[in-house]
C-alpha cells in the first residue's frame, strides 16, 4: 500500500482503464509506473460498481504475481509505501489482509496475494473524490 501525501491516506495502486486497455494491461502499466514491479500473473478476484456524483466506478479486486522489489516511484504523491497484514483504521481505505508471501529462490522474485475483504462503501466514495482531485 501507499501513503498517499494530499489524502493522508493509505492506498492501493491503481488507475484509470484506458480506452481499448484490458483491465490486464492496465494492472501491469499501473504497477510499473508505481512500484517499479513486473507483473508475472494477474488473476480478478471479483469487482463492484459504486455510483459516485461524478459517475461509475468499477472497482476491481485483484491477485498479482510479480517479480522485482517494490518501490515508491512517485514521491511527489506519495510520502512512502508498506506491506500491511492488517489495515483497518482511520488512515487506511477500506482494509486489506496479506494473504501469502513466499520468497522464491531469487531474493527479489516474490509472490504476494492480496484481497479485499470489505470496503467502507460510504468513506470509500469520498476518499476516491478527495484522490481524484489531486
Amino acid at each position: 500500500m501507499l501513503y498517499h501525501k494530499k489524502a493522508q491516506k493509505y492506498v492501493f495502486p491503481g488507475g484509470k482503464i484506458n480506452t481499448g486497455d484490458s483491465l490486464e494491461k492496465t494492472v501491469s502499466k499501473e504497477l510499473k509506473e508505481e512500484m517499479g514491479i513486473d507483473v508475472t500473473k494477474i488473476n480478478n478476484l471479483g469487482s463492484f460498481k459504486e455510483i459516485m456524483p461524478h459517475g461509475l466506478f468499477n472497482l476491481n479486486i485483484i491477485d498479482v504475481e510479480y517479480t522485482g522489489e517494490p518501490k515508491n516511484l512517485e514521491p511527489e504523491k506519495h510520502t512512502h509505501s508498506v506491506w500491511a497484514e492488517i489495515i483497518e483504521s482511520d488512515n487506511s481505505l477500506g482494509f486489506a489482509v496479506k494473504i501469502e508471501e513466499t520468497v522464491i529462490d531469487d531474493e527479489y522474485e516474490i509472490t504476494h496475494q492480496f484481497y479485499d475483504l470489505y470496503v467502507y462503501h460510504n468513506k470509500i466514495a469520498q476518499e476516491i473524490s478527495t484522490l481524484q482531485a489531486d
